[in-house]
């Protein structure tokens, strides 16, 4: 418990595990041999001066609305499973609890204490991706929560059960004494841009990407006069980030990717078959990295071919980098503009009339009306 409890005390609950107030009903912790309390407890998120150097992700059943009992213990497993993968995505580990009630607790150690407000805004981008996590205890700078082992509660005079670890107690320990450092935060904050963003703009009901972007993207609202920008990576290169983790491609997009046999779709050469997959890449929420680890693993060898193909005989390595980061940025640039187009409040134009702008080159110039429909309705649909 002191791995986890950012002061040295606890709070017992007065009335089963109904409430936790302080002043007479907290306890001081042991630092060395704790005790389990014999009464339902909680401890605190967050030290005294604000920080905390452990995420609670609360997934609570009551947050899964409308859902039968059993499917709603179902969904806050799905979520809560969801979540470790994540932050294990991110190279982190965490370990999770299970109350008697269905809901889950989610617990990621950091190697030094954050402020509470960058662990509360991560924590929302996190309700936003999934919805039945409660953001309360981490809300507050005075914010408790049950830790592993706790009683849960005590209904007219029975024990309904204990916080449990899902996992052996040493794993769990283990998991806690090397803490996820800032490669895994930095990762976790990349993976979450776009509910980062819905978070940060609450009031426009929309991601707004101000803090970083690639300039001007080159195309602007033919209704409201905006320029498009688009975000950056974290390695600094253009990319859509999507309200949760990016979205395979459609079985024929993805076939292109793995053969790469643009002759089949019955256009003139390589480049507009390799603009549209970029396109429907883009749309998915991709980054350049990720596509650029397929394509070099060979998952992805259809995409290397496109790169590669040219009357004039192969490029090199060189040339086929410089040629994906220059088709990277226009698939981007080309998608964000599209759909601003389609989502702005003026705009009475849809994604088969409106007009290209004037600096724009096609996208479709060679390609069988079928081949067109296919990348179109995949790179456009949200």
């Amino acid at each position: 418990m002191p791995l986890l409890a950012q002061q040295l005390h606890v709070r017992l609950s007065p009335d089963g595990g109904k409430n936790f107030p302080a002043g007479k009903h907290s306890r001081p912790l042991a630092p060395l041999r704790p005790q389990l309390p014999s009464k339902p407890s909680t401890i605190s998120v967050y030290d005294t001066d604000g920080r905390g150097q452990v995420l609670f992700l609360d997934f609570d059943v009551t947050r899964a609305v409308g859902l039968p009992r059993a499917q709603a213990v179902a969904r806050v497993t799905e979520h809560a499973q969801a979540a470790i993968a994540l932050i294990e995505q991110c190279g982190g580990r965490a370990i999770s609890t299970l109350s008697p009630s269905g809901g889950r607790h989610v617990i990621i150690r950091w190697s030094s204490p954050l402020p509470w407000t960058e662990l509360l805004r991560l924590t929302r981008s996190l309700a936003v991706r999934f919805p039945t996590l409660d953001v309360q205890p981490m809300a507050s700078r005075k914010g408790q929560i049950r830790p592993p082992g706790a009683l849960h509660k005590i209904d007219r005079g029975q024990l309904t059960g204990w916080m449990t670890l899902t996992m052996p107690i040493e794993q769990a320990e283990r998991i806690l004494r090397h803490p996820c450092g800032s490669k895994v935060w930095v990762a976790l904050q990349q993976e979450l841009t776009a509910e980062l963003a819905q978070v940060d703009s609450p009031s426009t009901g929309s991601p707004s990407w101000t803090t970083t972007t690639a300039g001007e993207a080159g195309r602007t609202c033919p209704d409201c006069d905006a320029v498009v920008d688009v975000p950056l990576d974290a390695d600094g290169y253009p990319w859509l980030p999507r309200t949760s983790s990016a979205r395979p491609l459609r079985p024929e997009i993805e076939r292109l990717a793995q053969l790469g046999d643009w002759e089949n779709s019955g256009a003139q050469s390589a480049s507009e078959p390799r603009l549209g997959l970029l396109n429907s890449m883009a749309a998915a929420g991709l980054r350049l990295g990720q596509i650029r680890t397929r394509m070099h693993e060979g998952t992805w060898a259809g995409l290397a071919r496109l790169l590669d193909s040219r009357r004039q005989g192969p490029r090199s390595a060189e040339e086929q980098e410089r040629l994906l980061q220059r088709d990277w940025q226009k698939a981007v640039t080309w998608v964000a503009w599209r759909r601003h187009v389609r989502n702005c409040n003026t705009s009475q134009n849809n994604l088969s009339t409106a007009p290209l702008p004037a600096s724009g080159p096609r996208r479709d110039l060679g390609l069988s009306r079928k081949m067109v429909e296919t990348i179109k309705g995949h790179a456009f649909t949200m």
